[in-house]
């Protein structure tokens, strides 16, 4: 994010980024919109996310409308992929392949594989792990989350640290946190998922915040994992009050003044 006052130092985040990584939640965002925000905020975005990609209100969308749109982010250093529930989809019905091979072909570079909006298991470990190698074998970057959309129980952490290492010696990119999951720590203790997510290592793992959640989860997420988290799910209307955030002059926090004041002291 360019400083205008360009006589004032502020912290610095150049991109590509391994950690504060922001994701946006791209549900169906029209052209002209997404122009006008990356306007604005292309510096505080790393990925975009494309909700229910391919699903849905494809007559009244130009042919190459998702290509187009991932070309746009990707002017600005901004990586693409469609959100896990098309991937759920194509699992039930047995066209994993197909799917894959219609997110390469659209101009996507990675894709979501979970199991979160689903009731129930349809791919075995084996068989998910074969996604898993089909979809990086396709070149696609693969994200892998874990929970459920509506969960009964807290997430298994010892069950979830295995799976996440599993995939991310499979050569996965992030191991994702479902926004539901956190309903189970935000009131309680964290220190289970914190440790968690430190054992697995914090530039690995993406919590979901949102969608719904702001402003809540959000500053539960900065005030619990510190401002290098990496966020997913974050609205366009969120996308600069996180990255100020980030960078300790929000109303989450102003960590910038309390750094100030140390290095001062020090000094």
């Amino acid at each position: 994010m360019s400083n205008q006052l360009d006589f004032l130092s502020l912290p610095s985040r150049p991109k590509p980024r391994k950690k504060g990584v922001t994701v946006l939640f791209d549900y169906f965002i029209p052209t002209a919109e997404a122009k006008s925000m990356l306007e604005v905020a292309s510096e505080a975005l790393d990925y975009a996310k494309f909700v229910h990609a391919g699903l849905g209100l494809g007559n009244s969308l130009p042919k190459n409308w998702i290509r187009q749109k991932c070309d746009l982010y990707r002017e600005h250093g901004i990586k693409t992929y469609p959100g896990g529930v098309p991937y759920q989809v194509a699992l039930v019905q047995d066209k994993v392949k197909e799917y894959f091979d219609w997110v390469k072909k659209t101009g996507f570079d990675g894709v979501e594989i979970a199991e979160d909006a689903m009731g129930f298991s349809v791919a075995t470990a084996e068989k998910r792990e074969g996604y898993i190698r089909m979809a990086l074998d396709k070149g696609l970057f693969v994200d892998t989350e874990l929970g459920k959309k509506a969960p009964e129980d807290p997430l298994d952490l010892n069950e979830a640290y295995d799976t996440m290492v599993r995939d991310l010696e499979l050569g996965v990119s992030h191991v994702v946190v479902e926004r539901a999951e956190l309903n189970f720590y935000l009131d309680k203790d964290p220190a289970p998922l914190v440790e968690l997510i430190n054992k697995v290592g914090m530039e690995r793992v993406l919590i979901e915040p949102g969608p719904f959640g702001w402003p809540t989860y959000h500053e539960w997420c900065f005030k619990t994992f510190g401002p290098d988290v990496n966020l997913a799910n974050i609205e366009k209307d969120e996308l600069l009050y996180v990255e100020f955030s980030r960078r300790g002059l929000s109303r989450f926090g102003y960590g910038y003044f309390d750094q100030f004041e140390k290095e001062k002291a020090l000094s």
